[in-house]
């Protein structure tokens, strides 16, 4: 399953002066995948998570298992505590960002 991560907040630059982004983080062996984008928040209190459009995909393959765990853990740490792009806080579970039915 994974993490997910929101990011709602002031932007500068945005016209409406705020920005909503995502990103998912999950392991699989020696392989972590993270993707991340734009996200709608639909419904009152966090409601639910939508991705905005298509998100971006990376994938990190690490040499060991143990060099996948501390990469996810050391993207959560970085992700949770870089006030200066803005701190994002883990969906608690069930939660997660849907894709949107078409």
């Amino acid at each position: 399953m994974g993490y997910y991560l929101i990011n709602i907040g002031p932007h500068h630059l945005n016209q409406s002066g705020n920005a909503a982004r995502g990103y998912w983080i999950r392991r699989q062996g020696k392989t972590v995948r993270r993707t991340f984008g734009a996200v709608d928040v639909v419904g009152a209190r966090g409601g639910r998570y939508y991705w905005h459009g298509k998100p971006k995909t990376q994938v990190d393959p690490c040499p060991t298992v143990a060099d996948a765990i501390e990469l996810v853990n050391r993207i959560l740490h970085e992700k949770q505590t870089h006030a200066s792009r803005g701190t994002y806080t883990v969906l608690a579970r069930p939660n997660k960002i849907h894709r949107r039915q078409r």
